[in-house]
């Protein structure tokens, strides 16, 4: 007999055929390991044993169900190999040492708090576990009972589906890997495969578990193999923010639980592949080539700590290192963040918006991002630099229709070149052009600056500002303003500047007031814009005629007359107005000027004669000069209306004096009328026609 058993023995080992052993003995296997393991049934469809080369004998069970008592089973495994210990069976125990799964199909669902239930082909329920019960429960299956032997039970082409109840998403792992070791204090568990999540991408996931028996901590490590970013963000509360991003991402990161308080860190390092910041509705994505992000989550302070955040595209990079809280949390689940960033190495290069690349070195900034719908509300933005500091808050939000910007920004004192690096060039370009080659130098002070974007609508940029101790040009030809002080604002795209003080030195070296000057662009959104301009000057008549023969004035010079014309003290207004623009022709300017002149006197506008006046007023416009008032001529009272012509032939033309004149004997005394004695007597007045031609 004896001999037999050898020989039958030696035939199984050579042979290495699997003898199906009797219906009966299967029966009685399903009923123990259905006892003995937690909550569940075991259904074998066949059993067969063999005899290894090694002497070991193996058990193969074919179409294995495991499942509740309800009926469904968690997981159909199409084939598993048991290594028994000959050890045990010798002691009449039956006690697996290896097992061998090839193939199977597991499906496991996430209820809305995170929970997870197994059931398989066929089934509709499943008993519900957070990750540590799962871990744990599997731990005591393989420590008690008939599974206590098993030191290593290894799968190949397992099929996992995973389907999550909050988010409706499924996902499956086709052909996965897993391998269950027992270890000295507990156990691991790693598992590889590739991922479908119901699109044309495929991701590649490794996953690993290691339980420690005595302190009952959990440790959870995963490497992510472009893995889309809306995928992993369903995954965690913690992870959620990932949802606003369209793109791939690997990397790898690792949870820890203990036994008391659940998840007791989870800290990752996520490399972000080409994609978008992309929100839900009709909103435009904002592209970038690359990001990544390294973090750590402490769950008692419910903040993630981000060592790094850095995002690099055609137009931007930038680093950030910063935290962020959980907030308004419902379900489990955040609806919004509070952080604290320090944003640094920022580079901007837009030519389509900034003149030049923009470089910021730090920037603090306090936010909280909402994520249905997309806002981020900014409390502070403060960019801190060597000559200001601009503080800034308001919101970017995404809606349907598109993206809404709100932003207001201060600053105590900055230099013009500095506002201007920041100003879009497509915003009021030709206003911003002005500003950047007519305000030369100084600080500008008191500056606030709004900015506002509307679904559907252009960019809106409002400004205020001060300035002072600056030189202004409000036009090319013009002396340029010296010690100019003054007011900008720039607000529904009408640009004012007002000048509070400042002046210019004439040609004759004098120096002439023009405070009270504006500047006025009316429609700063039109391509060809217009300049609305009033200056305000005060001083000695021969600077002031000296400023407005300048262009494109040239008062005196379309007059054929020299700026000699006349001394005293005026205060002269002149209104022009031109198109901002390079190259501007005669018939594109308008003009008009007026002023009051004051202890006048001349010798030239009636030649070889004195004309001598309390207070004239001045009219011009781009037919003629004209000066009228009470004057006295060699001393003989008068009133004059001085008319002067403009233009080509104006100086051979002449000018005209009228008005009326006292006559009496000293009338005819000033002007040397030979008339007899006695016979002008008494005082009248005449009305008079003087024409004045050149020599």
């Amino acid at each position: 007999f004896f001999a037999s058993i050898v020989l039958f023995l030696a035939g199984l080992v050579l042979s290495d055929r699997a003898v199906p052993l009797p219906d009966r003995l299967r029966q009685d296997i399903e009923a123990s390991l259905s006892e003995r393991l937690p909550d569940g049934s075991v259904r074998i469809g066949a059993l067969a044993v063999t005899l290894g080369r090694d002497l070991a004998p193996r058990v193969w069970m074919s179409n294995v169900s495991l499942g509740d008592t309800g009926g469904g089973g968690g997981a159909v495994l199409n084939g598993v190999s048991a290594r028994l210990s000959p050890g045990s069976l010798l002691r009449g125990r039956l006690a697996a040492v290896e097992v061998r799964l090839n193939g199977a199909q597991v499906t496991v669902r996430r209820a809305a708090d995170g929970n997870f239930a197994f059931r398989g082909a066929g089934s509709s329920s499943g008993t519900a576990l957070s990750l540590p019960d799962l871990i744990a429960g599997l731990d005591l299956a393989l420590t008690q009972g008939p599974l206590a032997s098993i030191q290593n039970i290894s799968a190949e082409r397992v099929v996992l589906t995973l389907e999550d109840a909050r988010s409706g998403r499924i996902w499956q792992a086709t052909n996965a890997v897993l391998q269950l070791r027992r270890v000295e204090n507990g156990l691991t568990i790693s598992a590889s495969s590739d991922v479908f999540n119901g699109t044309d991408d495929v991701a590649e996931v490794q996953v690993s578990f290691s339980f420690d028996e005595g302190t009952r901590d959990i440790g959870v490590g995963m490497r992510l193999v472009d893995v889309p970013a809306a995928d992993i963000a369903i995954q965690s509360p913690v992870l959620s923010w990932l949802g606003v991003l369209d793109a791939p991402i690997s990397g790898a990161m690792r949870a820890e639980y203990d036994s008391d308080d659940g998840l007791a860190r989870l800290s990752g390092a996520l490399d972000i592949a080409d994609g978008s910041l992309s929100p839900a509705g009709g909103t435009e994505p904002i592209g970038f080539e690359e990001a990544r992000a390294y973090f750590d989550f402490d769950p008692t302070r419910q903040r993630i700590e981000f060592n790094e955040i850095a995002v690099t595209s055609e137009t931007l990079a930038a680093k950030a290192t910063g935290h962020a809280y959980l907030t308004e949390v419902s379900g489990g689940w955040p609806e919004a963040f509070v952080a604290q960033f320090l944003v640094s190495d920022v580079a901007m290069n837009r030519p389509d918006v900034f003149e030049a690349p923009v470089s910021l070195a730090d920037a603090k900034v306090d936010l909280r991002l909402r994520l249905e719908p997309f806002a981020v509300d900014f409390a502070q933005i403060a960019l801190a630099g060597d000559e200001a500091t601009i503080r800034a808050r308001g919101f970017v939000a995404a809606g349907e229709a598109g993206w809404t910007v709100s932003l207001d920004a201060t600053t105590e004192s900055i230099a013009t070149a500095k506002v201007l690096e920041f100003w879009p060039v497509i915003e009021a370009p030709v206003t911003r052009g002005w500003l950047q080659s007519n305000i030369k130098t100084g600080l500008l002070s008191d500056v606030t600056a709004a900015v506002r974007k509307v679904p559907g609508e252009e960019l809106d940029l409002g400004l205020t500002f001060d300035f002072a101790g600056g030189e202004v040009q409000f036009l090319r030809d013009m002396p340029r303003i010296e010690a100019a002080s003054g007011r900008g604002v720039l607000f529904d795209r009408v640009f004012d500047l007002l000048l509070t003080d400042g002046g210019v030195t004439a040609d004759t070296g004098d120096f002439v007031d023009i405070a009270g000057s504006t500047f006025r662009v009316p429609d700063t959104g039109q391509r060809r814009a217009m300049a609305e301009i009033e200056i305000r000057a005060r001083g000695r008549v021969p600077a002031l005629l000296s400023v407005t023969n300048n262009r494109p004035l040239r008062l005196m010079e379309r007059a054929g007359r020299g700026i000699d014309l006349a001394d005293g003290f005026g205060d002269v207004t002149a209104r022009v107005t031109l198109p901002l623009k390079d190259g501007i022709d005669a018939d594109e300017v308008s003009y008009g000027v007026t002023g009051q002149f004051s202890d006048v006197a001349s010798d030239v506008i009636v030649p070889g004669r004195r004309l001598t006046s309390r207070g004239l007023a001045l009219f011009a416009s781009e037919d003629e000069v004209r000066l009228t008032g009470p004057v006295a001529l060699d001393g003989v009272a008068l009133t004059a209306d001085w008319r002067q012509p403009l233009g080509d032939g104006a100086r051979a033309a002449g000018s005209r004096i009228t008005g009326r004149v006292a006559l009496g004997p000293d009338t005819t005394a000033a002007f040397g009328l030979a008339l007899p004695d006695g016979l002008l007597l008494g005082q009248t007045s005449g009305d008079y026609v003087l024409e004045v031609k050149p020599d």
